[in-house]
């Protein structure tokens, strides 16, 4: 995933788009909301975000919102939002929220992973977290979307 690129990877247990996190071994992390807030104009031109499993679908539209005039406040130029891979009626609702919020955010770029990784053995028994082969696939994928994505924005 880095190899050429200079990347900063914030990923964190439980967290959750801008409602409170949920707590794991003890503790809560950031939201995703606060973590853009947090890192400023150090973000960079692009900026890629995988969350929402730990969410319910009804404010993660309104989330979505806040957290792409948050990094285009801290001068993000393209958001490379992935979608959830469906495995819950949930997971489809805040899918359904990403493709609506494209129509609206210009700057935001849907990376298809629920397509991407249908019907593909890279997930355990809970159809959410990753085997070895699922993160193997999923570093290649956003490697490719990030690609993409700056070359966009510059």
């Amino acid at each position: 995933l880095r190899r050429g690129l200079s990347l900063r990877v914030d990923a964190e247990v439980c967290r959750r788009l801008v409602q409170p996190s949920c707590v794991f071994r003890g503790a809560s992390p950031t939201t995703a909301f606060q973590a853009v807030q947090s890192y400023g104009h150090s973000l960079g031109e692009v900026l890629i975000m995988h969350v929402g499993y730990n969410d319910t679908a009804d404010g993660y539209a309104q989330g979505i919102g806040r957290v792409l005039r948050a990094a285009r406040s801290q001068g993000v130029e393209r958001v490379v939002w992935l979608t959830l891979h469906e495995t819950k009626l949930s997971y489809r609702r805040t899918n359904d929220a990403i493709e609506r919020a494209a129509k609206s955010w210009p700057q935001l770029v849907i990376a298809d992973w629920s397509a991407h990784s249908r019907d593909e053995k890279w997930f355990r028994r809970d159809g959410v977290h990753l085997n070895y082969a699922g993160t193997s696939a999923l570093a290649s994928f956003l490697r490719a979307e990030l690609l993409e994505a700056v070359q966009r924005a510059s």
